[in-house]
């Protein structure tokens, strides 16, 4: 058994073990008979009803999360370290894939400028094609 009501929580709607109505927050027990978990002052109704919508939004919000993880603030500590490590290799992964493109533009470079230095009435028209186009990336 959970330490604590199981979610899903609702608004205005008994069925459920625990609800929201009228500035109160109710349960219900396993054995069918309700219990008021909370209450706000009934002089500000329209506030306690939305603190109650407020209370309840936030205990279906962190379904799944446990307890101790909300009350010590560390809940985003481990998955920021992860979205971090994980950025952190991307940068790597991409400055040397930016590396190989310098390395490949500069052999394309001396390629171009070997290319210049031949007579183009010796390749064929496919050759000449793939000339071109190594010429067009360099420049």
């Amino acid at each position: 058994m959970s330490e604590h009501t199981p979610e899903p929580w609702r608004i205005g709607d008994s069925k459920e073990p625990i609800w929201a109505w009228r500035g109160q927050i109710l349960g219900k027990h396993e054995d069918g008979t309700d219990f008021i978990l909370g209450s706000m002052n009934q002089n500000y109704e329209e506030r306690a009803i939305a603190d109650a919508r407020r209370i309840v939004a936030c205990i279906n919000a962190c379904r799944g999360i446990e307890t101790p993880e909300l009350e010590n603030g560390t809940l985003f500590k481990p998955r920021l370290a992860r979205i971090k490590a994980d950025m952190l290799a991307q940068s790597d992964e991409l400055a040397a894939v930016l590396r190989e493109r310098d390395e490949a533009r500069v052999i394309v470079a001396e390629l171009a400028a070997v290319y210049e230095s031949l007579d183009e009435r010796v390749f064929t028209v496919g050759q000449r094609h793939v000339i071109a186009k190594a010429k067009a990336i360099h420049a």
